[in-house]
């Protein structure tokens, strides 16, 4: 099977695409599991509370009695645990060039008694990388750590 080089990274290009909007959109639903909706009564919109765990922290001098600080969970957990650096493939097959200039590339497995096809197969690595996190995550959770 012969198959245009360009139509192969296009292909490729988009499923990752695809694969990177999947993981992105897993990771917002996950993001909000740190959260309850709730509803305002001033604008009868609702808006999101972070759900919160109290943690005593000893006084710094020793003396007197620890304080009892909400922590939201949010500002407590990883949220790049499912990002996409890059995604690198490779290909074994024979290249070659048709009429009109385009390079094709056949990617049909040697033979199973071992025998190497008449052209020579070439390697080919596809390295795709993939944009950094959301800065809106990052910027979140440094606003709730400055209400700690």
């Amino acid at each position: 099977m012969q198959i245009e080089l360009s139509r192969l990274i296009t292909a490729t290009g988009q499923a990752i695409s695809e694969a990177q909007r999947a993981v992105a959109a897993h990771a917002i639903a996950n993001y909000f599991t740190y959260f309850e909706k709730t509803d305002s009564a001033e604008n009868g919109l609702g808006a999101y509370t972070p759900n919160t765990a109290d943690i005593l922290i000893p006084p710094v001098d020793g003396s007197g009695a620890p304080a009892r600080v909400a922590v939201p969970l949010v500002t407590m957990a990883h949220h790049n645990a499912m990002g996409l650096r890059d995604v690198r493939i490779k290909l074994s097959g024979a290249a070659s060039v048709d009429t009109d200039e385009k390079v094709l590339l056949d990617l049909t497995p040697s033979t199973s008694d071992g025998a190497a096809s008449a052209a020579p197969r070439t390697e080919l690595e596809l390295c795709f990388r993939c944009g950094e996190p959301p800065e809106g995550t990052a910027r979140v959770n440094t606003e709730l750590n400055k209400l700690l």
